[in-house]
Parts: C-alpha cells; structure tokens; sequence
C-alpha cells in the first residue's frame, strides 16, 4: 500500500495520539464523518495529503514553494495557510524527511556514520529517502532499484542538490554481492508488485548487525521481509509506524 494515498482517516491513528491532550475531541470529530478522509481541519489550517508521486503534477500549479520543497521539487501535502492582506491560499509541503529523522531518533540512541545508507526505490520517494539520510549525518548513499537508467538520472539530480554526498547505483539483483556495509537501509518498493526483488534484500548480508531497516510498505512480502530483518538482528521500523509519525506531524504543524 502506498500510504500516501490514504483510504480512510481513521487507520492512520491509534490509542496513543488520542491521549494526546492536543488532539481532545478529534477522535470525535473524525468518527461523525464530518470529517473528509483525504483532509485535516486543525484550527484554521486545512489540511491535504498528497502522493509524492504525483508531485510533478501539483508543483507545477505553485512556481513560488517552501525552501525544503524546492531543493527536491517533491511534496507530500498541502496546506492552506493565511498569506499577506487576508487573503489564504494553499501552499506545498514535505515532511517526510523530518518524520524519518524523527522516528530513527526516538527507536537509537546514536548511529555509526561510517556505514553505507542503502535507499531502495523505484520512483520519487528516492528523493526525500536521501534528504533524510543526509540530515541524520550521513554522506555515503547508495541507490537501489530494478531500472539502471531512473537510478543513474537520480544520482545525477541528487548530486546538485545534496552537496557533499557519495552516490552510487546498484541493481536489486547485485544487492547480495554488495561489500559496502550499511548501517540504514529504508525500502519503498512494493514487493507485491516486485516480488523478484524479495529475495534479493531478504539475505541483509550487506547489514550490519542492529542496522536499522525502514519499510514504508505492507503486504505478506513485506512481513516475510521483516521476519527475516528480525532474523538478521536487525531493527525495524514498519510501515504503520512511519505512518503514525507522519499524521502527527502533520497535526502538530497544522
């Protein structure tokens, strides 16, 4: 599933946000209905999410964007906001590089900058995978895909615009012959779709012991994926948790 596209409001919440005396009421609010499954209204912000995907589509609408929007010309949302002479208008976002930093954040302590950050991903989600890897201090990336050619025209772009970065590309199948260890892999394929690739990242032979695996997909591939991450030692972030920190941040900058 690819979360961007969410289906309902509700199965992105749970117990512990609504603890949260900031988000008194919501749980209310959404369970009347009147609230709509592709929105948030919080105060006077209202609230889009949107597929990174389909960024190109949207950002062409907005010639003026947020700094962190520009350097990646990739976005996540849309919120509408009060600019100058009353007037509001929406504008577009990214908040998944933070929420990545965030998430990694609260599950370590600290993490060893000397290992590879290995970025599986077949489409724009590439782009804020690497910003965020980068804002946690690393600078060795490596890009891992099924189409050499999408792979090699991102290291071209992610070179400009993250100064200071090693990139290299690998294919999926070439992922088990890999020498360069990471200490962070994150996966965005879908493995439903692409079940070729499966065993390929299956063995983390590339992983270090206690590295950190992100997957920002679900389905039976993915949890046959993380039994083996659980096998190999190491520690996983699912997709639902990533999700859960996403709608909080959202809310909390809404």
């Amino acid at each position: 599933m690819d979360w961007c596209e969410p289906q309902t409001v509700l199965s992105f919440f749970t117990e512990e946000i609504f603890k949260d005396p900031l988000f008194s009421g919501f749980e209310r609010v959404v369970q009347s209905g009147r609230l709509h499954p592709q929105a948030l209204i919080s105060e006077k912000s209202y609230f889009h999410k949107w597929p990174l995907t389909k960024s190109f589509e949207a950002l062409a609408l907005y010639p003026a964007r947020p700094e962190k929007v520009q350097l990646l010309e990739v976005m996540d949302s849309l919120v509408l906001k009060a600019g100058g002479q009353g007037q509001v208008q929406y504008w577009p976002d990214l908040l998944l590089p933070a929420v990545i930093r965030q998430v990694i954040k609260k599950k370590v302590s600290t993490l060893d900058l000397r290992f590879h950050v290995y970025i599986i991903a077949q489409d724009l989600w590439i782009r804020p995978l690497a910003a965020a890897a980068v804002n946690l201090g690393f600078s060795q990336i490596v890009l891992v895909g099924t189409d050499q050619e999408f792979l090699k025209n991102q290291k071209a772009y992610l070179s400009k615009k993250l100064i200071g970065v090693h990139f290299e590309v690998v294919l999926t199948h070439d992922l088990t012959l890999q020498t360069q260890q990471a200490g962070l892999v994150m996966n965005c394929i879908d493995l439903q779709k692409s079940k070729e690739s499966l065993q390929d990242i299956a063995y983390f032979n590339f992983m270090v012991p206690e590295g950190l695996f992100l997957d920002f997909m679900e389905g039976p591939s993915h949890k046959l994926l993380r039994d083996e991450a659980d096998r190999a030692h190491l520690i996983s972030i699912q997709a639902f948790d990533l999700e859960m920190a996403w709608w909080r941040q959202a809310l909390l900058n809404n």
